[in-house]
């Protein structure tokens, strides 16, 4: 009696033609689907609220420094104060923050999501593409049995 040992790399291909294995790999890809969708709707929502976040940062510090220059041209206070020059080379860095994250929530938009959205498509094809690939299969070697 001669006794056949297959390899691990035959039974695995030969497990993987299987039902179970077929389910496996499309809850995998399912899976993997879910979790990129969840990461776009992630993303939308950073993009979102650093877009909001950028737009009142901009306004409230375009507020303060007309209200700071204003404030001291009508008043005893001079803008060429020490702390009236501080406040306002503040108020531009800040305006200059503003306008770097909403550099980068366009970047995001422009690029990121963009990239993402194509993967979840491609996903969603090789989906389908292994969905009927196996109806294919499993109709030929029906016709067979």
């Amino acid at each position: 009696m001669i006794i056949i040992k297959m390899s691990s790399n035959v039974s695995f291909a030969l497990n993987l033609q299987s039902e179970r294995g077929h389910s496996a790999i499309m809850g995998r890809l399912e899976s993997e689907l879910r979790i990129l969708e969840n990461l776009k709707k992630f993303l939308q929502a950073q993009i979102r609220s650093g877009r909001e976040y950028s737009q009142s940062l901009g306004n409230a510090s375009t507020s303060a420094m007309k209200t700071l220059t204003e404030g001291a041209t009508n008043s005893e206070c001079s803008t060429d104060s020490v702390v009236t020059k501080v406040c306002l080379h503040i108020l531009e860095e800040v305006q200059s923050a503003a306008t770097t994250v909403k550099e980068n929530s366009d970047f995001l938009q422009g690029t990121t999501l963009v990239q993402l959205s194509e993967l979840i498509q491609e996903k969603k094809h090789l989906l389908k593409l292994a969905n009927e690939d196996h109806a294919k299969i499993k109709a030929k070697l029906d016709q067979v049995d």
